[in-house]
């Protein structure tokens, strides 16, 4: 849990690509932030931090209600 919009997990290891800043994140956004933290933000708002984006939730109503609370396990799956 971090800054009351967000979770995160530190990777074991770099992620490449270029990083860049929003302005503002959006709930169900999916970001690499300073090459090894994974940022699956719950709530919108302003961000002076440049992150690398690797998705989105598309439907992120009530995503907060699910994971805004202490600590939460995702599962990530990617469909083909």
């Amino acid at each position: 849990e971090h800054n009351g919009n967000e979770k995160y997990y530190n990777l074991p290891g770099n992620i490449p690509g270029r990083a860049e800043n929003p302005g503002s994140v959006q709930p169900g956004d999916l970001m690499i932030w300073s090459s090894g933290t994974l940022v699956l933000f719950y709530a919108g708002s302003r961000t002076s931090y440049s992150y690398k984006r690797i998705g989105k939730i598309d439907h992120a109503s009530g995503l907060r209600e699910a994971v805004g609370r202490g600590s939460v396990k995702v599962s990530y799956e990617l469909l083909k």
